[in-house]
């Protein structure tokens, strides 16, 4: 029967050579005994670590080598293949046999421990992927966070620059223009004296202004302005600010016409929305040539009533608009009569705006005017 057997694999001689070389199931190598490797499959070369003779950890190949058995099988067994620098290795069933001073390893991979290491594999591509969500989500959360650091870097900034260098000034033209009164009060004719007294009284006012849109973007930005939303009239309150400015308005021959009707109501922080349509309004004046025409307009859209301030002053570039409501650039210049500006009510209006659920925005031609632009939502979502 096995010379029988022998006749059948000898006519398959070649075919099943060419297939044992290619296996990845069937594992099989030749070795010298002196430990050089002379041939593997590819089921072979894929246990190996970078030194073949280094694979076998247990038995070593050194062992293998030096069986004391006369028998052509010298090993029938486990042997574990891999590295010991690795935390799994793979185990074969092997037999190894020797005979003309070559050692001949055939065997197939232990199935319960493909098994054992494709759970192990599961885990940790589930550990893995656990940890790459982990990792995306805390990189967005930093991300967040040092955008907020970002932002109130740039904000202590500005708070530190308008001090230094905004709310100095208006003082220097006060003392300035007082100290020449006090000393040459008799000897001024009453025009200069009439002008000296007008520059102190501007001065105070942009001053006292400035000072009253500090103490409230600080508190603000301490989360100490409480928010009361209600509903009211837009109308008393658009007209509440245009009488409140009026005097500077005339100052530049500035008329400035509300399209606001009767009934209009919008629900808002009264004292918030007094804030934005008051910088709003005092901005427009500053930068509005003598002459000009300001515009304030209300129009209702499905679910949010969108305000404009409108002036025919003298607008600003692309680039400018796109500075306006950040902390971190300055993008203030002076009024169409050297007025001063910081900027810090928009910013105020941005962060009274989105109180609301709302947005801000601007668009603007260069000597043609600016529209400012903010929405108040129907239903409010506070922020």
């Amino acid at each position: 029967m096995k010379h029988q057997a022998n006749i059948y694999l000898e006519n398959w001689k070649s075919e099943i050579e060419q297939n044992l070389v290619e296996s990845n199931a069937f594992c099989m190598a030749v070795f010298s005994t002196k430990g050089e490797l002379l041939l593997a499959n590819q089921g072979m070369q894929s246990l190996f670590s970078d030194e073949p003779v280094q694979s076998f950890i247990n038995p070593t190949l050194n062992q293998l080598i030096i069986h004391p058995e006369e028998e052509p099988l010298v090993f029938d067994g486990l042997i574990t293949l891999g590295s010991k620098t690795k935390e799994t290795n793979t185990s074969i069933r092997a037999k190894v046999f020797r005979k003309h001073e070559q050692l001949l390893v055939v065997g197939e991979v232990d199935v319960a421990q493909l098994a054992h290491y494709n759970k192990l594999m599961v885990q940790l591509n589930a550990e893995v992927n656990k940890l790459q969500h982990e990792l995306i989500k805390e990189k967005k959360t930093l991300e967040i966070t040092l955008k907020q650091l970002h932002e109130l870097n740039a904000t202590k900034d500005k708070f530190f620059s308008i001090i230094a260098h905004d709310l100095k000034n208006p003082f220097f033209s006060i003392m300035g223009f007082s100290k020449i009164l006090l000393e040459k009060y008799e000897q001024l004719e009453a025009g200069k004296t009439k002008a000296y007294l007008k520059a102190i009284d501007e001065s105070a006012n942009q001053a006292y202004e400035l000072l009253e849109n500090l103490l409230t973007w600080a508190q603000s930005q301490r989360g100490h302005i409480e928010f009361n939303p209600d509903f009211f009239e837009l109308k008393h309150l658009i007209d509440r600010n245009i009488r409140f400015l009026k005097e500077t308005a005339e100052k530049k021959k500035i008329s400035i016409e509300s399209l606001v009707v009767e009934n209009q109501k919008v629900y808002a922080d009264q004292n918030m929305l007094n804030t934005i349509v008051r910088n709003l309004l005092a901005n427009a004046i500053k930068f509005t040539y003598p002459g000009g025409q300001i515009t304030i307009n209300l129009i209702s859209h499905s679910d949010y009533h969108e305000i404009s301030v409108s002036d025919t002053g003298m607008g600003m570039s692309p680039e400018t608009v796109s500075k306006l409501f950040k902390a971190s650039t300055k993008s203030t210049v002076a009024g169409t009569q050297n007025e001063r500006g910081t900027g810090l009510g928009l910013l105020i209006c941005k962060e009274f705006v989105e109180r609301h659920g709302g947005s801000i925005r601007a668009e603007s031609e260069t000597n043609i005017g600016s529209t400012f632009y903010f929405t108040l939502p129907f239903s409010h979502k506070r922020k």
